[in-house]
């Protein structure tokens, strides 16, 4: 059953009555109406005042193992979405209950679905990340996370997107443009929920490491959290770690060394640089012609305080990201991989580094040690070869 109580005093006001149990239950704006996410396959809407079901049987499920994950109403009431274990994304006119549309919204798995504040765009959650929909049903975007999403929540404004992965990191994406804004990292387990304060301000997550965590978000609020804990400035990487900005504002950069000079965080270059990797620039094997689309494209690579990230727009429209950490010892640089694919991490690339008018990055005599259980290991160290010798990085903005 459902119960409905007074959020003050925990008084039952209502009880709703199911044929087995229920994943999720939603509300509609008004209050008027509860949706029920069945187990049995169904979506079922009642009289919140009532108790009394309105349409029940919504939704086809597939087999005895396709369960109702999650329902959304629309802002206005007059659309219920649905998403069912197996992925079948739904959307019903919530007072007539006519089925609207249904489309397999991702590959595996179905957890979540919600509308954005102006109810004109549908996001989901399942095994192979985040997408958002048009109430259409069409596709306009997917946003590839680490691994399973468990839930999906808009910004309050409807520009942003928040996700959360197994990989215990809650990210932000942009949702005019898809590209993530930022990682928040913190739990050491998967994020199972999160959600954004009222005015935007905020992020709440929570994990399976039985922690909850609230994220400031906008950054003159981290910064004057950071001038009232610290009793010194930041260097560049703590300001790129916890404020998410480059170069350090003014306000809370650390103090100059007695030369005038800015105290240095690591040796080497830093900041972000870009290169294009064409696909006549990748080697026919290992890799095969399929393979070209996927790997080639633009490379932006964020070095900073000893931490590197890369981020690829591929020729197909794919994107990925790799991350880890780097080490510098005179004219060599030592990076090692420790975000991205599971088999690889761990892996090494070293290489002399040089840098030419403050703006151009080359590499010569790359090597690489690649970890014994990466599948990849040949295409991984002949993308390596390629991204880091065949044309210089230009520096980024």
């Amino acid at each position: 059953m459902i119960e409905t109580r007074d959020a003050s005093t925990g008084e039952r006001i209502q009880v709703m009555q199911l044929d087995g149990f229920a994943n999720y239950v939603a509300f509609s704006t008004d209050a008027s109406s509860v949706a029920a996410a069945l187990a049995e396959g169904h979506a079922e809407i009642f009289d919140a005042s009532t108790g009394e079901p309105r349409i029940s049987d919504l939704g086809d499920p597939a087999g005895p193992f396709d369960q109702m994950a999650a329902v959304a109403f629309s802002p206005d009431g007059t659309m219920l979405a649905g998403i069912s274990g197996l992925a079948t994304l739904y959307l019903w006119d919530a007072t007539s209950g006519e089925e609207i549309f249904r489309v397999q919204a991702h590959t595996g798995e179905g957890t979540r679905v919600t509308f954005s504040p102006d109810g004109t765009t549908i996001a989901t959650g399942g095994l192979d990340g985040a997408a958002l929909w048009d109430l259409g049903g069409h596709r306009i975007r997917s946003f590839a996370a680490a691994g399973r999403i468990s839930s999906v929540a808009f910004s309050p404004d409807g520009t942003e997107l928040a996700t959360e992965g197994d990989d215990g990191m809650a990210r932000i994406w942009s949702v005019p443009s898809g590209r993530q804004i930022v990682a928040l990292p913190g739990h050491t387990d998967a994020v199972l929920s999160l959600a954004f304060s009222p005015d935007g301000t905020r992020l709440a997550t929570g994990s399976l490491d039985a922690t909850l965590r609230a994220f400031v978000l906008p950054a003159n609020e981290l910064v004057a959290i950071a001038r009232s804990r610290l009793t010194r400035g930041l260097s560049e990487a703590e300001c790129a770690q916890y404020l998410h900005l480059t170069p350090c504002p003014a306000s809370v950069r650390a103090a100059s060394s007695p030369s005038g000079s800015p105290i240095p965080d690591v040796d080497g270059p830093e900041g972000a640089f870009r290169v294009e990797v064409a696909p006549s620039d990748l080697p026919v094997p290992p890799f095969s012609r399929q393979d070209l689309q996927w790997n080639a494209g633009t490379y932006t690579w964020y070095l900073l305080g000893g931490s590197w990230r890369f981020h690829q727009e591929a020729p197909n429209g794919s994107r990925d990201e790799w991350a880890g950490t780097y080490a510098v010892s005179g004219d060599r640089m030592t990076f090692t991989l420790v975000e991205g694919d599971p088999e690889c991490l761990g892996t090494t690339w070293t290489g002399r580094w040089s840098l030419q008018d403050a703006s151009t990055l080359s590499f010569t005599d790359v090597s690489s040690t690649i970890n014994a259980g990466c599948s990849r290991k040949p295409v991984m160290d002949a993308l390596v070869q390629a991204m880091l010798t065949t044309h210089p990085w230009q520096r980024a903005g």
